[in-house]
Protein backbone atom coordinates (compact mmCIF):
# COMPACT_ATOMS: atom_id res chain seq x y z
CA UNK A 1 0.00 0.00 0.00
CA UNK A 2 1.39 3.11 -0.94
CA UNK A 3 1.32 6.68 1.45
CA UNK A 4 1.20 9.68 0.21
CA UNK A 5 3.09 12.18 2.64
CA UNK A 6 2.19 15.96 3.33
CA UNK A 7 3.78 17.57 0.17
CA UNK A 8 2.87 20.01 -2.57
CA UNK A 9 1.38 18.26 -6.19
CA UNK A 10 2.70 20.94 -9.05
CA UNK A 11 1.53 20.98 -12.48
CA UNK A 12 4.52 20.10 -14.76
CA UNK A 13 4.56 22.53 -16.91
CA UNK A 14 4.63 25.54 -14.34
CA UNK A 15 5.57 26.19 -10.51
CA UNK A 16 2.02 26.28 -10.23
CA UNK A 17 0.98 24.45 -6.68
CA UNK A 18 -2.68 22.96 -7.44
CA UNK A 19 -2.88 20.26 -4.56
CA UNK A 20 -1.60 20.60 -1.51
CA UNK A 21 -1.51 17.74 1.38
CA UNK A 22 -0.76 18.73 4.65
CA UNK A 23 0.11 16.90 8.30
CA UNK A 24 -3.57 17.35 9.31
CA UNK A 25 -5.28 15.44 6.68
CA UNK A 26 -6.78 18.35 4.45
CA UNK A 27 -6.47 18.99 0.81
CA UNK A 28 -5.70 22.48 -0.42
CA UNK A 29 -6.82 22.52 -4.19
CA UNK A 30 -6.86 25.26 -7.26
CA UNK A 31 -9.44 23.54 -8.92
CA UNK A 32 -12.22 21.24 -8.13
CA UNK A 33 -12.72 18.20 -7.26
CA UNK A 34 -14.55 15.46 -9.30
CA UNK A 35 -15.40 12.06 -9.23
CA UNK A 36 -17.63 10.99 -11.72
CA UNK A 37 -19.76 13.45 -14.70
CA UNK A 38 -18.49 16.64 -15.47
CA UNK A 39 -21.77 17.76 -16.99
CA UNK A 40 -24.04 18.31 -14.09
CA UNK A 41 -27.26 16.38 -14.41
CA UNK A 42 -26.60 14.16 -17.52
CA UNK A 43 -23.29 12.00 -15.70
CA UNK A 44 -23.46 10.25 -12.61
CA UNK A 45 -20.62 12.03 -10.25
CA UNK A 46 -19.86 14.55 -7.54
CA UNK A 47 -18.23 17.74 -8.35
CA UNK A 48 -16.69 19.72 -5.55
CA UNK A 49 -16.09 23.44 -7.20
CA UNK A 50 -13.61 26.45 -5.75
CA UNK A 51 -17.15 28.45 -6.43
CA UNK A 52 -18.41 27.06 -3.31
CA UNK A 53 -20.90 24.52 -4.44
CA UNK A 54 -21.16 20.75 -4.02
CA UNK A 55 -22.44 19.06 -7.14
CA UNK A 56 -24.28 15.55 -6.46
CA UNK A 57 -25.83 14.22 -9.94
CA UNK A 58 -27.60 10.83 -9.07
CA UNK A 59 -30.97 8.83 -9.95
CA UNK A 60 -34.77 9.12 -8.51
CA UNK A 61 -34.55 8.78 -4.66
CA UNK A 62 -31.50 7.58 -3.87
CA UNK A 63 -29.14 9.69 -1.20
CA UNK A 64 -27.30 12.37 -2.62
CA UNK A 65 -26.58 13.51 1.48
CA UNK A 66 -27.00 11.67 4.75
CA UNK A 67 -26.45 12.90 8.08
CA UNK A 68 -25.61 11.21 11.07
CA UNK A 69 -25.35 12.05 14.99
CA UNK A 70 -22.08 10.57 16.46
CA UNK A 71 -22.39 7.32 17.68
CA UNK A 72 -26.34 7.14 16.41
CA UNK A 73 -26.64 4.79 13.49
CA UNK A 74 -29.68 6.09 12.00
CA UNK A 75 -29.39 9.20 9.72
CA UNK A 76 -31.05 12.32 11.01
CA UNK A 77 -31.12 13.83 7.63
CA UNK A 78 -31.29 13.07 4.00
CA UNK A 79 -31.11 14.80 0.52
CA UNK A 80 -32.45 12.62 -2.24
CA UNK A 81 -31.50 13.00 -5.46
CA UNK A 82 -35.34 13.93 -6.64
CA UNK A 83 -35.02 16.97 -4.33
CA UNK A 84 -36.84 15.23 -1.69
CA UNK A 85 -35.61 16.06 2.55
CA UNK A 86 -36.09 14.57 5.47
CA UNK A 87 -34.73 16.37 8.57
CA UNK A 88 -35.39 14.85 12.02
CA UNK A 89 -34.62 17.73 14.22
CA UNK A 90 -35.85 20.80 13.72
CA UNK A 91 -35.49 23.09 10.56
CA UNK A 92 -34.00 26.64 11.45
CA UNK A 93 -33.34 29.45 8.78
CA UNK A 94 -33.55 32.87 7.43
CA UNK A 95 -35.57 33.32 3.71
CA UNK A 96 -36.79 29.95 2.54
CA UNK A 97 -38.05 29.58 -0.98
CA UNK A 98 -39.19 25.56 -2.23
CA UNK A 99 -40.27 25.42 -6.03
CA UNK A 100 -41.50 23.58 -8.30
CA UNK A 101 -39.24 20.84 -10.58
CA UNK A 102 -40.34 22.98 -13.91
CA UNK A 103 -38.50 24.74 -15.79
CA UNK A 104 -39.84 27.93 -14.89
CA UNK A 105 -38.88 27.34 -10.94
CA UNK A 106 -42.33 28.12 -9.51
CA UNK A 107 -42.20 29.19 -5.84
CA UNK A 108 -44.78 27.35 -4.09
CA UNK A 109 -43.78 27.51 -0.87
CA UNK A 110 -41.67 30.99 0.78
CA UNK A 111 -40.82 31.66 4.11
CA UNK A 112 -39.76 35.55 4.94
CA UNK A 113 -37.41 36.84 7.46
CA UNK A 114 -40.67 38.06 8.68
CA UNK A 115 -41.84 35.03 9.97
CA UNK A 116 -44.84 34.84 6.93
CA UNK A 117 -44.72 31.85 5.01
CA UNK A 118 -46.87 31.88 1.51
CA UNK A 119 -48.12 28.74 -0.49
CA UNK A 120 -48.67 29.22 -4.15
CA UNK A 121 -47.96 32.01 -6.41
CA UNK A 122 -49.35 35.28 -5.88
CA UNK A 123 -49.86 35.06 -2.48
CA UNK A 124 -52.48 32.43 -2.28
CA UNK A 125 -52.20 31.07 1.07
CA UNK A 126 -50.41 33.31 3.75
CA UNK A 127 -49.89 32.16 7.62
CA UNK A 128 -48.73 34.37 9.58
CA UNK A 129 -48.94 35.04 13.54
CA UNK A 130 -51.10 32.14 13.87
CA UNK A 131 -53.79 33.55 10.99
CA UNK A 132 -54.48 32.03 7.79
CA UNK A 133 -55.31 33.95 4.99
CA UNK A 134 -56.37 32.76 1.69
CA UNK A 135 -56.85 34.49 -1.88
CA UNK A 136 -58.69 31.38 -3.06
CA UNK A 137 -60.90 28.19 -1.59
CA UNK A 138 -59.73 26.28 1.83
CA UNK A 139 -61.04 22.65 0.47
CA UNK A 140 -60.48 19.58 2.26
CA UNK A 141 -62.61 17.07 0.34
CA UNK A 142 -60.71 14.12 -0.62
CA UNK A 143 -60.62 15.25 -4.67
CA UNK A 144 -59.74 18.21 -3.64
CA UNK A 145 -62.51 19.98 -5.73
CA UNK A 146 -62.05 23.59 -5.11
CA UNK A 147 -65.38 24.26 -6.51
CA UNK A 148 -67.67 22.52 -4.00
CA UNK A 149 -68.88 19.24 -2.77
CA UNK A 150 -70.60 16.76 -3.65
CA UNK A 151 -73.25 14.48 -1.56
CA UNK A 152 -70.83 11.81 -2.63
CA UNK A 153 -67.65 13.15 -0.70
CA UNK A 154 -67.31 13.47 2.91
CA UNK A 155 -65.60 16.96 3.62
CA UNK A 156 -65.14 20.59 3.61
CA UNK A 157 -64.42 24.09 1.75
CA UNK A 158 -64.24 27.84 2.91
CA UNK A 159 -65.29 29.86 -0.41
CA UNK A 160 -62.82 32.69 -0.79
CA UNK A 161 -66.77 34.38 -2.34
CA UNK A 162 -67.87 33.68 1.69
CA UNK A 163 -69.41 30.19 1.87
CA UNK A 164 -68.63 27.66 4.11
CA UNK A 165 -69.85 24.23 2.98
CA UNK A 166 -69.59 20.99 4.75
CA UNK A 167 -70.85 17.83 4.25
CA UNK A 168 -71.02 14.36 6.47
CA UNK A 169 -71.62 10.70 5.73
CA UNK A 170 -74.91 10.66 8.05
CA UNK A 171 -77.31 13.20 8.43
CA UNK A 172 -77.29 13.19 12.17
CA UNK A 173 -73.36 14.28 11.83
CA UNK A 174 -72.11 17.58 13.18
CA UNK A 175 -70.81 19.62 10.05
CA UNK A 176 -70.32 22.88 12.65
CA UNK A 177 -69.74 23.00 16.63
CA UNK A 178 -69.19 25.92 18.58
CA UNK A 179 -67.19 25.61 21.81
CA UNK A 180 -66.33 27.86 25.07
CA UNK A 181 -62.93 27.30 25.96
CA UNK A 182 -64.03 26.09 29.46
CA UNK A 183 -64.30 22.53 28.54
CA UNK A 184 -67.84 21.99 29.10
CA UNK A 185 -68.64 20.88 25.99
CA UNK A 186 -70.28 22.85 22.65
CA UNK A 187 -72.70 25.56 22.69
CA UNK A 188 -74.00 25.22 19.46
CA UNK A 189 -74.40 22.93 16.58
CA UNK A 190 -75.26 22.39 13.28
CA UNK A 191 -76.19 18.86 11.99
CA UNK A 192 -75.68 17.19 8.01
CA UNK A 193 -79.80 17.10 8.35
CA UNK A 194 -80.05 20.86 8.82
CA UNK A 195 -81.04 20.39 13.18
CA UNK A 196 -79.82 23.43 15.37
CA UNK A 197 -79.37 23.45 18.73
CA UNK A 198 -78.21 26.22 21.05
CA UNK A 199 -77.13 26.64 24.54
CA UNK A 200 -77.86 30.37 24.67
CA UNK A 201 -80.09 32.90 23.40
CA UNK A 202 -80.86 33.52 20.00
CA UNK A 203 -81.02 37.45 19.29
CA UNK A 204 -80.75 39.89 16.11
CA UNK A 205 -79.60 42.99 15.60
CA UNK A 206 -81.51 46.06 16.21
CA UNK A 207 -84.92 45.98 14.27
CA UNK A 208 -84.72 42.17 12.83
CA UNK A 209 -86.41 39.44 14.09
CA UNK A 210 -85.65 37.15 16.24
CA UNK A 211 -85.44 33.99 14.16
CA UNK A 212 -86.92 34.23 10.58
CA UNK A 213 -88.47 31.88 8.71
CA UNK A 214 -88.87 31.31 4.98
CA UNK A 215 -91.93 28.26 5.23
CA UNK A 216 -93.66 26.40 2.95
CA UNK A 217 -97.03 28.24 3.36
CA UNK A 218 -99.02 24.75 2.47
CA UNK A 219 -97.00 21.76 4.64
CA UNK A 220 -96.51 21.18 7.59
CA UNK A 221 -93.17 21.42 9.63
CA UNK A 222 -92.08 24.78 9.33
CA UNK A 223 -90.73 25.12 12.59
CA UNK A 224 -90.03 22.38 14.64
CA UNK A 225 -89.25 21.90 18.35
CA UNK A 226 -87.58 18.58 19.67
CA UNK A 227 -86.69 17.12 22.89
CA UNK A 228 -83.78 15.92 24.45
CA UNK A 229 -84.75 12.22 22.07
CA UNK A 230 -85.16 14.34 19.19
CA UNK A 231 -88.91 13.99 18.91
CA UNK A 232 -91.07 16.22 18.10
CA UNK A 233 -92.43 18.84 20.51
CA UNK A 234 -93.85 21.48 18.64
CA UNK A 235 -94.66 21.39 14.89
CA UNK A 236 -95.70 24.75 13.34
CA UNK A 237 -96.84 24.93 9.94
CA UNK A 238 -96.38 27.87 7.09
CA UNK A 239 -100.05 28.22 7.42
CA UNK A 240 -99.92 29.43 10.85
CA UNK A 241 -101.43 25.88 12.65
CA UNK A 242 -99.44 24.07 15.88
CA UNK A 243 -99.52 21.04 16.89
CA UNK A 244 -97.58 20.52 20.49
CA UNK A 245 -97.21 17.05 22.25
CA UNK A 246 -97.60 17.78 25.45
CA UNK A 247 -99.28 20.42 27.23
CA UNK A 248 -99.20 24.05 27.00
CA UNK A 249 -97.90 26.05 30.11
CA UNK A 250 -98.21 29.57 30.64
CA UNK A 251 -96.37 30.98 33.80
CA UNK A 252 -95.04 34.59 33.92
CA UNK A 253 -92.93 33.94 36.91
CA UNK A 254 -93.91 37.05 38.82
CA UNK A 255 -96.17 37.79 41.85
CA UNK A 256 -98.91 36.25 40.64
CA UNK A 257 -97.38 32.60 39.37
CA UNK A 258 -100.55 32.07 37.22
CA UNK A 259 -100.66 29.28 34.64
CA UNK A 260 -102.60 28.20 31.37
CA UNK A 261 -102.20 24.47 30.75
CA UNK A 262 -103.80 22.88 27.50
CA UNK A 263 -103.88 19.17 29.12
CA UNK A 264 -103.82 17.04 26.21
CA UNK A 265 -104.63 13.84 28.26
CA UNK A 266 -107.95 15.34 30.12
CA UNK A 267 -109.17 17.38 26.42
CA UNK A 268 -109.19 20.45 28.63
CA UNK A 269 -107.64 23.88 29.35
CA UNK A 270 -107.44 24.96 32.78
CA UNK A 271 -106.32 27.87 34.61
CA UNK A 272 -104.68 28.31 37.66
CA UNK A 273 -103.41 30.76 39.75
CA UNK A 274 -102.94 30.02 43.91
CA UNK A 275 -103.40 33.50 45.52
CA UNK A 276 -106.67 33.76 44.68
CA UNK A 277 -108.07 30.52 42.10
CA UNK A 278 -109.38 32.57 39.61
CA UNK A 279 -109.37 33.54 35.90
CA UNK A 280 -109.01 37.39 35.24
CA UNK A 281 -109.64 39.07 32.13
CA UNK A 282 -109.16 43.01 32.23
CA UNK A 283 -108.31 45.84 30.23
CA UNK A 284 -107.65 49.83 30.73
CA UNK A 285 -105.12 49.01 34.57
CA UNK A 286 -107.95 46.98 36.26
CA UNK A 287 -110.62 49.28 35.06
CA UNK A 288 -113.00 46.93 33.71
CA UNK A 289 -112.79 42.94 32.61
CA UNK A 290 -114.17 40.07 34.09
CA UNK A 291 -113.41 36.97 36.48
CA UNK A 292 -114.39 33.45 37.37
CA UNK A 293 -113.66 32.48 40.68
CA UNK A 294 -112.35 28.27 41.01
CA UNK A 295 -115.78 27.93 42.74
CA UNK A 296 -118.41 30.07 40.54
CA UNK A 297 -120.16 28.45 37.31
CA UNK A 298 -120.38 31.79 35.59
CA UNK A 299 -118.15 34.65 34.89
CA UNK A 300 -118.51 37.96 37.24
CA UNK A 301 -117.84 41.55 36.03
CA UNK A 302 -116.17 44.18 38.06
CA UNK A 303 -118.67 45.81 39.25
CA UNK A 304 -117.01 48.16 42.47
CA UNK A 305 -118.51 51.56 42.48
CA UNK A 306 -114.49 53.13 42.79
CA UNK A 307 -114.26 52.20 39.43
CA UNK A 308 -117.54 53.40 37.98
CA UNK A 309 -117.98 57.26 36.77
CA UNK A 310 -121.12 59.21 35.18
CA UNK A 311 -123.73 57.27 36.99
CA UNK A 312 -127.15 58.15 35.20
CA UNK A 313 -130.10 55.96 36.19
CA UNK A 314 -131.77 54.05 33.64
CA UNK A 315 -135.60 55.55 33.74
CA UNK A 316 -138.96 53.90 32.45
CA UNK A 317 -137.55 50.80 32.91
CA UNK A 318 -140.90 48.74 33.05
CA UNK A 319 -141.93 50.44 29.43
CA UNK A 320 -139.08 49.25 27.91
CA UNK A 321 -138.59 45.68 29.45
CA UNK A 322 -141.94 45.60 28.13
CA UNK A 323 -140.94 45.95 24.14
CA UNK A 324 -138.45 42.71 25.15
CA UNK A 325 -139.49 39.28 23.53
CA UNK A 326 -138.36 36.11 26.06
CA UNK A 327 -138.06 33.29 23.79
CA UNK A 328 -136.98 29.75 22.91
CA UNK A 329 -135.51 28.57 19.87
CA UNK A 330 -132.01 27.52 18.67
CA UNK A 331 -129.51 28.97 16.07
CA UNK A 332 -129.25 28.20 12.54
CA UNK A 333 -126.11 26.27 12.89
CA UNK A 334 -127.27 23.94 16.33
CA UNK A 335 -128.88 20.69 15.69
CA UNK A 336 -132.29 19.96 15.16
CA UNK A 337 -134.04 19.93 18.92
CA UNK A 338 -131.63 21.90 20.83
CA UNK A 339 -133.57 24.71 22.42
CA UNK A 340 -131.84 27.88 23.83
CA UNK A 341 -133.44 30.84 26.06
CA UNK A 342 -132.96 34.02 23.94
CA UNK A 343 -133.81 37.68 24.16
CA UNK A 344 -133.50 39.30 21.03
CA UNK A 345 -130.24 41.72 19.87
CA UNK A 346 -132.37 43.97 17.76
CA UNK A 347 -135.00 44.75 20.21
CA UNK A 348 -132.56 45.15 23.17
CA UNK A 349 -130.51 47.40 20.98
CA UNK A 350 -133.63 50.19 20.65
CA UNK A 351 -133.85 50.33 24.19
CA UNK A 352 -130.93 49.39 25.71
CA UNK A 353 -128.30 49.73 22.60
CA UNK A 354 -125.22 50.20 25.60
CA UNK A 355 -125.76 46.50 26.23
CA UNK A 356 -125.11 45.54 22.03
CA UNK A 357 -122.73 45.64 19.85
CA UNK A 358 -121.73 44.61 15.95
CA UNK A 359 -123.26 46.46 13.01
CA UNK A 360 -125.84 43.77 12.25
CA UNK A 361 -123.81 42.64 8.98
CA UNK A 362 -122.88 39.03 7.94
CA UNK A 363 -119.93 38.99 8.36
CA UNK A 364 -120.53 41.88 11.75
CA UNK A 365 -123.27 40.45 13.43
CA UNK A 366 -125.04 42.06 17.09
CA UNK A 367 -124.19 40.57 19.99
CA UNK A 368 -125.85 40.83 22.94
CA UNK A 369 -123.94 40.77 26.30
CA UNK A 370 -126.99 39.33 28.41
CA UNK A 371 -125.66 40.47 31.87
CA UNK A 372 -125.58 43.93 31.03
CA UNK A 373 -129.35 43.60 30.49
CA UNK A 374 -129.94 43.11 34.36
CA UNK A 375 -129.78 47.13 35.10
CA UNK A 376 -132.66 47.37 32.72
CA UNK A 377 -134.53 44.70 34.77
CA UNK A 378 -133.67 46.17 38.21
CA UNK A 379 -135.12 49.58 36.97
CA UNK A 380 -138.43 47.79 35.51
CA UNK A 381 -138.67 46.59 38.79
CA UNK A 382 -139.09 49.74 40.21
CA UNK A 383 -140.59 50.88 38.35
CA UNK A 384 -143.25 48.08 38.77
CA UNK A 385 -142.58 48.36 42.35
CA UNK A 386 -143.33 52.32 42.50
CA UNK A 387 -147.25 51.46 40.54
CA UNK A 388 -147.43 48.53 43.16
CA UNK A 389 -146.98 51.04 45.83
CA UNK A 390 -149.05 53.82 44.61
CA UNK A 391 -151.87 51.17 43.75
CA UNK A 392 -151.35 49.78 47.38
CA UNK A 393 -152.18 53.45 48.23
CA UNK A 394 -155.47 53.84 46.42
CA UNK A 395 -156.53 50.72 47.58
CA UNK A 396 -155.81 51.47 50.92
CA UNK A 397 -157.95 55.20 50.77
CA UNK A 398 -160.78 53.57 49.09
CA UNK A 399 -161.06 51.05 51.66
CA UNK A 400 -160.95 53.99 54.47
Amino acid sequence: MSTINATNIKNAASSVTNIILDTSGGITTAGKIQSGGESYGNAQGVVIGNDGYIRVTYTGSNDIFRGYELGNTLSTSRITADGSAEFEGTLTSGPLTVHRGDADKTNVIEASSAGNVVFGTGNTVIISDGKVTASGNIVTTPSGNPIGITTSEVGFTAYSGGGIYSARENGSDPVFYGLLNDGNGHTSRIDADGSARFEGSITAASGGAVLGIQANTTSSGALQLLDDNDDVGIDMAGTGSASFAGNITINNGGTYETAIIADTTRDRISYTNPNANVITMFSNDFGNGVSLDGNASSWGSYSQRSLKTDLIAITDGLNKVAGLSGVIGRYKTDAEGTKRAFLIADEVKEVLPEAVSGTGTIKDPLTLRYTEVIPLLVSALHDAKDRIEDLEAEVAALKS
